[in-house]
């Protein structure tokens, strides 16, 4: 199955990357709202946006909030990521497969989990990106 993402995926990824938490949730939001309640997508859009949610609230000050929305975003792009594999989705675009989802995941699971173990939350380590372009197929 070919999975298409639309433009304004790039564009949250973009604000995402440039940690626009806050800018990334309304694309997100807006794109998961605008979806079937079928569509699978919303599982991927769901996620990043609780993700960058997650580092808004984190940013802020609010630990519980951050670690609530990185625990959510984190489980559903797990599930969006084994659905993907399991279905042998792919995607219409430059890049085909979901790796770049793997290495996200990852990256972001281990940010929760520094989060939930750490006491000293000043050295706090650098936010994940999604890196859609740089891995080979």
């Amino acid at each position: 199955m070919i999975i298409i993402l639309p433009s304004q995926f790039i564009k949250g990824v973009e604000l995402f990357n440039q940690e626009d938490f806050f800018g990334q949730h309304d694309i997100f939001e807006e794109l998961w709202i605008k979806s079937e309640k079928n569509d699978k997508r919303r599982l991927l859009y769901q996620g990043i946006l609780n993700i960058g949610v997650g580092f808004y609230h984190f940013k802020n000050g609010n630990l519980n909030g951050s670690k609530k929305q990185l625990q959510k975003g984190v489980s559903r792009l797990k599930d969006f990521y084994e659905l993907a594999n399991n279905n042998k989705y792919r995607l219409k675009s430059k890049v085909s497969s979901f790796n770049w989802l793997k290495i996200f995941i990852e990256e972001s699971k281990n940010w929760q989990d520094w989060l939930t173990n750490t006491k000293n939350y000043k050295k706090n380590p650098l936010f994940p990106k999604i890196e859609l372009f740089n891995f080979p197929e």
